[in-house]
């Protein structure tokens, strides 16, 4: 752990965006016959949504499935029916282990799985596995999520994200960055262990910009813009890594970006693009 008020060397981060197809239920799967037989059943059990993987050798998909039965969505004891709904017939014909990560092993799902500190390993992990027994006899093993004190002194906590940068692969000493409503900052050591993260608020930050402040009217939305993206995560990150503990003050910033698209003119979608890629940075 770094000594208080000490901010981490500045490492290029990895960006983790999600590949999704508009209708996840419908994401490309390959037929088992061709990937081998199934190796395990993993679940993405999140606050609004649930989104299973049949998984064969190497963590080849073999088939996807998503539904909006999330831990919010689903009253106490429905989470097997839940599970059910969504999977059954994987349960009833592959004699295979059952993981799931996110929100599920929170105190508002199936059941809690207490954070680990970290440093975390993947094997750590693994020995804090919470087991859920289901009515047919198989058992539902739930990852523990993770909780760490930053360089501020400030404590923050996870449940899912881990998994994700897990099964990543990444170098060791990487950076990695999942956007989201609360977007995770994520550094990782040696064999996968993960030293230290941080949540900025990041989606939500942009959602009430876009709907409740004046910078909302000059944001358009259109097709994509990866550079326009790129500049304003550059923004972001210059600005972020001036300040000695990593914390950027977005206001300022956010006013000189609309003042310019005033002056200056250019794309009102880049600009929404610009903004997005700034909260991140």
């Amino acid at each position: 752990m770094l000594p208080p008020g000490e901010s981490p060397p500045y490492v290029k981060p990895v960006w983790l965006l999600p590949m999704l197809p508009a209708n996840p239920s419908e994401a490309p799967t390959h037929p088992a016959n061709r990937a081998g037989p199934a190796r395990l059943i993993a679940l993405d059990w999140g606050t609004t949504n649930l989104r299973a993987s049949l998984l064969g050798s190497g963590g080849t998909v073999l088939q996807s499935r998503t539904s909006a039965s999330g831990v919010m969505a689903v009253q106490a004891g429905g989470f097997e029916q839940a599970l059910r709904s969504l999977c059954d017939d994987w349960l009833r014909d592959h004699a295979v282990p059952l993981v799931a990560s996110g929100m599920i092993g929170s105190r508002q799902g199936w059941q809690e799985a207490p954070y680990l500190p970290c440093p975390a390993t993947p094997q750590k992990a693994a020995q804090g596995l919470m087991a859920v027994a289901l009515k047919s006899g198989a058992v539902l093993h739930i990852v523990p999520g993770l909780r760490c004190v930053g360089p501020d002194q400030q404590a923050d906590v996870m449940r899912g994200e881990e998994t994700q940068v897990w099964g990543a692969q990444l170098a060791d000493g990487a950076c990695a960055v999942l956007p989201g409503t609360h977007s995770k900052w994520i550094w990782t050591g040696a064999d996968g262990r993960i030293e230290r993260f941080q949540t900025y608020m990041t989606g939500e930050l942009y959602a009430v910009l876009q709907q409740h402040s004046i910078l909302g009217r000059l944001m358009q939305h259109g097709s994509p813009q990866p550079q326009a993206f790129a500049d304003g995560a550059a923004l972001g990150l210059a600005e972020t890594e001036s300040r000695k503990l990593g914390r950027a003050v977005l206001t300022e910033p956010l006013m000189a970006q609309g003042r310019y698209q005033l002056v200056m003119g250019g794309e009102p979608t880049s600009y929404a693009v610009q903004i997005a890629g700034r909260a991140i940075g």
